[in-house]
């Protein structure tokens, strides 16, 4: 059985399957059917036989619904407790988390039907969580980490995603003296970031954060995206093993982290 929780913006998670829950809703609950959507622009020839397929196709958000039975004892107070602490969690999920494989996706609740069962006076029920996935990938709630010491020479950081898509990774640098200038790219793709920055390295000023995922550069709580050379920016890993290429003007700390992304 796999276990579903819901996460919210401060990371309180409530749990839809574990012990917590009143039988039968522990062995019942399920998640939906995976329904992917493709979408592309197809744009008929004006003289020529068929179509062109115009930019990339994409993936949309999807719906899927979660199910489950709940029965509970003849306190119908402890029934309307319950419930009443579900819908409050739904108002405030962002995430579903499956606990099992410690993965999460971005969601958005639509709707929680509750089917009282004939003649129980609404002490059971068949129930249905409909929500939509932001995202039409799961996202590993564990982090992979690669680190390493740079030397004022062109470095080379062997990265190994194993997930299923390119992931964004969050870079940092920590420094005890001043490193003016940044330069790191993916050797594969080319793709990569170049910093200038006079301030990085400096007493107070240590630690640089280049978050490829939430798009931010700092050192501390100081915006530095204006260090950005201009025509580089915020990459992504390939699938599989690639080379991540860092060349420092002076002796730092680099530590690379990334989560593994999967459609399934």
């Amino acid at each position: 059985m796999i276990e579903y929780a819901f996460k919210d913006k401060d990371d309180i998670l409530y749990k839809l399957n574990d012990a917590i829950i009143v039988q039968p809703a522990k062995g019942s609950l399920s998640l939906g059917d995976d329904v992917f959507t493709f979408e592309n622009r197809i744009v008929e020839n004006s003289f020529l036989h068929g179509a062109v397929k115009l930019g990339k196709t994409r993936i949309t958000s999807r719906e899927v619904s979660i199910r489950f039975s709940r029965a509970l004892s003849e306190d119908y107070t402890i029934f309307k407790t319950a419930e009443n602490a579900l819908l409050t969690a739904l108002l405030k999920a962002v995430y579903l988390i499956d606990v099992t494989n410690s993965l999460q996706v971005p969601i958005a609740i639509t709707k929680y039907p509750i089917n009282y069962d004939p003649g129980a006076y609404q002490e059971s029920s068949d129930n249905e969580i409909v929500l939509t996935l932001l995202k039409p990938f799961w996202e590993s709630t564990i982090k992979d980490t690669e680190s390493d010491t740079l030397s004022i020479d062109i470095n080379t950081l062997i990265i190994n995603n194993q997930g299923a898509l390119t992931v964004p990774p969050i870079i940092t640098f920590t420094a005890t003296v001043g490193v003016t200038q940044i330069q790191i790219y993916v050797d594969e793709t080319k793709e990569g970031i170049r910093i200038d920055d006079s301030l990085f390295g400096e007493s107070g000023y240590g630690t640089l954060i280049i978050d490829c995922k939430e798009g931010t550069i700092k050192i501390g709580t100081l915006d530095r995206i204006s260090s950005v050379l201009t025509g580089t920016g915020y990459f992504q890993l390939p699938v599989g093993s690639s080379d991540l290429i860092i060349i420092p003007t002076a002796v730092c700390y680099i530590e690379v982290d990334w989560y593994k992304r999967y459609y399934l």
